[in-house]
């Protein structure tokens, strides 16, 4: 029991870590990207290109490193680390940008969805739920944007820096300090990949979690097109992350009900902030309040997705996060490029992102009452 209280708390402070690193750099791509004065389209193409190497990388540690992944992990963060250093030098040149670009984004993705996976079976094992960790990576999230807002003079360079340190320390943690957790190897692990609950969720959360993502990217350039600067940016979102964390801790405390329900609502909270961006309303109080909403469906799909997740899929679990990565960066990749036609039309742009999701969100939400579905998850 001692050494399990240990394991977690380890895990947990990776958690904080991965998360805390992760604000200093993602959040501020594309701003960071238009401070080296590149134009919409460019912009579109290199976000592109980001979820194309998200969506690349998972596939190859999915076809060619089925066994060794905890190894891989540990070297695609080492990998990462250099490129969140190198990419302030060399983000200038469109080549740079390019190679930083594939660097940051196939490496980073594919090392989050492994320890995902690996510590999703360490939990299913020990009987832990995974939203509990879940809220220290939300955690880390938020105090780095606010440090962000607090000192909205330092440059994009020194928050890259600060990512790279962050990184190599979490594969010094993964190399030195964490228990090796390996999977249980199963003869068919692609059995539950095919069974209809985890077919519908796929494809659910590859247009609702693809649109989330294409949204993200764009909405620091969006409030700079208001005028706007990067700390009301960090502000406001920082004040989402402060209502996502809310949110998780309200629902580890409280919510003893099934998953799917939740995800459900989540879904169509997602759905909603998409379409009422559309009214291009750019009253401050406003966008705090769809930042507002933005942490009550994001806190609520984390405490509910990978516990609903590990219910549909009783084989490797790296295996099926892959796969749902790949789905949501596929429909990322052509949501990002069509942005980059679309912009400066914001309002179309995030129309067309919140029809999307919201009928899928409605397909979920008929599917997930049907008696073949619920048989068969639980949660």
């Amino acid at each position: 029991m001692k050494k399990k209280r240990k394991t977690i708390a380890k895990i947990n402070f990776i958690y904080f870590i991965q998360y805390f690193s992760n604000a200093f750099s993602i959040p501020f791509f594309a701003l960071f990207l238009k401070s080296f004065s590149y134009d919409s389209f460019t912009l579109g193409l290199l976000l592109m290109i980001s979820s194309f190497s998200v969506l690349f990388g998972n596939l190859f540690c999915f076809l060619f490193f089925k066994k060794k992944q905890y190894t891989l992990n540990q070297i695609f963060l080492c990998i990462q680390s250099s490129f969140l250093f190198l990419f302030p030098f060399i983000g200038k040149n469109i080549i740079g940008a390019v190679f930083s670009t594939i660097g940051i984004f196939f490496c980073g993705n594919a090392s989050f969805q492994m320890s995902d996976g690996f510590i999703s079976y360490y939990y299913k094992q020990q009987d832990y739920s995974y939203s509990n960790t879940r809220f220290f990576g939300s955690l880390g999230y938020f105090l780095s944007l606010l440090f962000v807002a607090f000192f909205p003079f330092l440059p994009y360079s020194l928050f890259y820096f600060i990512s790279a340190f962050c990184t190599f320390i979490l594969f010094l943690i993964f190399k030195f300090f964490l228990p090796k957790i390996d999977e249980k190897k199963e003869k068919n692990i692609y059995k539950d990949l095919f069974s209809k609950p985890f077919v519908f969720y796929f494809l659910t959360y590859s247009f609702v979690l693809g649109s989330f993502l294409t949204f993200d990217s764009y909405f620091g350039s969006y409030l700079h097109s208001l005028t706007y600067d990067r700390s009301v940016y960090s502000y406001l979102v920082s004040f989402s992350l402060f209502i996502e964390v809310l949110t998780l801790f309200f629902l580890n405390k409280f919510y003893k009900g099934k998953r799917r329900y939740l995800l459900v609502g989540a879904f169509f909270l997602l759905s909603l902030r998409f379409l009422l961006f559309s009214f291009s309303i750019s009253s401050l109080p406003y966008i705090v309040f769809l930042c507002a909403l933005r942490g009550l469906g994001w806190g609520t799909f984390l405490f509910s997705h990978i516990d609903y997740f590990s219910s549909i899929t009783k084989t490797k679990k790296t295996t099926g996060l892959f796969f749902l990565s790949i789905g949501q960066n596929l429909i990322a990749a052509f949501l990002h490029f069509f942005g980059g036609i679309l912009l400066p039309s914001y309002s179309i742009f995030f129309l067309l992102l919140g029809i999307l999701s919201f009928l899928w969100s409605s397909f979920f939400l008929f599917m997930s009452k049907k008696k073949v579905f619920v048989s068969l998850s639980s949660k």
